[in-house]
């Protein structure tokens, strides 16, 4: 199906950006709490520690991780 845009549409003025959007600590903490489920917090909880790209944390199979019944490592 074709769209088709009327003329002077705002969708049609749209200007491409190639600078990063960088993200402020606020919008992380405003992510965190619209997100409705514990598996959105959690990859959100990670992303925000490790620093890594959501497509590293979507990456992670779940017998990469280690035994979480173990105990911890002594510091």
């Amino acid at each position: 199906m074709r769209i088709t845009l009327r003329a002077g549409s705002p969708v049609s003025q749209t200007v491409v950006t190639t600078s990063d959007f960088i993200l402020q600590p606020e919008h992380v903490r405003a992510i965190f709490h619209v997100a409705k489920d514990l598996r959105s917090k959690l990859l959100i909880s990670i992303g925000k520690d490790l620093g890594w790209r959501i497509s590293d944390i979507l990456s992670i199979r779940r017998d990469e991780l280690p035994n979480l019944e173990q105990d911890p490592p002594i510091e």
